[in-house]
């Protein structure tokens, strides 16, 4: 069995249209298990979405710490699954079923590059800036690396705990700035792509992920062909990430309410 892993924190998310189009895109996943982590939800709020999921599970710790939950998590059900991908709920359309691209692949772990080096993204080149003051050595080449999106993880169990493990232990920094998953991934991005059973899924050549940031601050074509994001080939992406950043978004947001006005 597969599992789909997501969180909320908050009531505002369950009053967004655009959370509400994730879920949609969600039920169009079969046979997978999904699971949703809630922080500071009410109980009324949550009774609303529930259905979409296989159960609803509350975390306490602070959203910084959320690699550290999702590890707990998937420490607590290692067993009980083979891949999994865990990803924001709300920015997030799943075009296709992700799992037949990764089962497909036969990787052990998938990151989705942004499409663009950290020292061409001024919020990722600060970030890592910052990061590596808190190293005692460290090379400029870092700044060559891909920006890795923290908002969609995807692998074989195992391995994605080991990748939350890394990631949660060098948040953890006794620094006066905080540090993000996501600048995490992208330093290590260069040791990782060393390794043959990761796929850093770049937008250029490979269906499986691509991001609003990529396409609308750093010139990744894409393309609507009947309604879905396209590559230059008219070929569909499994995964669109952040599809509200993107020229598609209001299509997309008067679809889905053409829909529900049916």
């Amino acid at each position: 069995m597969n599992l789909i892993l997501n969180y909320c924190w908050g009531n505002k998310l369950f009053d967004n249209d655009d959370f509400l189009i994730y879920l949609e895109s969600l039920d169009s996943v079969k046979n997978v298990d999904k699971i949703l982590l809630v922080k500071d939800c009410d109980i009324s709020q949550i009774s609303k979405i529930a259905h979409h999921y296989d159960k609803v599970i509350e975390f306490k710790k602070d959203i910084l710490y959320l690699d550290q939950v999702f590890y707990e998590f998937l420490c607590s059900c290692s067993d009980a699954y083979e891949y999994v991908l865990m990803c924001d709920s709300r920015d997030i359309i799943f075009q296709q079923d992700p799992f037949n691209y990764i089962i497909k692949q036969n990787k052990n772990l998938y990151l989705v590059c942004e499409g663009m080096q950290v020292q061409d993204s001024d919020p990722n080149y600060d970030w890592m800036f910052r990061l590596n003051k808190t190293q005692w050595q460290h090379d400029d080449k870092i700044y060559t690396n891909q920006v890795i999106n923290g908002g969609v993880l995807a692998g074989k169990i195992e391995h994605l705990i080991y990748l939350l493990l890394i990631s949660f232990t060098n948040t953890n920094r006794n620094s006066r700035y905080e540090f993000y998953n996501q600048t995490i991934y992208s330093y290590i991005e260069f040791y990782l792509r060393l390794a043959n059973f990761v796929e850093i899924c770049h937008p250029l050549n490979s269906l499986y992920c691509i991001t609003g940031e990529g396409v609308g601050k750093h010139n990744i074509p894409m393309k609507i062909v009947d309604g879905l994001a396209c590559n230059e080939n008219d070929e569909p992406y499994f995964i669109l990430h952040q599809w509200d950043r993107t020229f598609f978004a209001e299509e997309v947001r008067n679809r889905y309410l053409e829909g529900k006005n049916k």
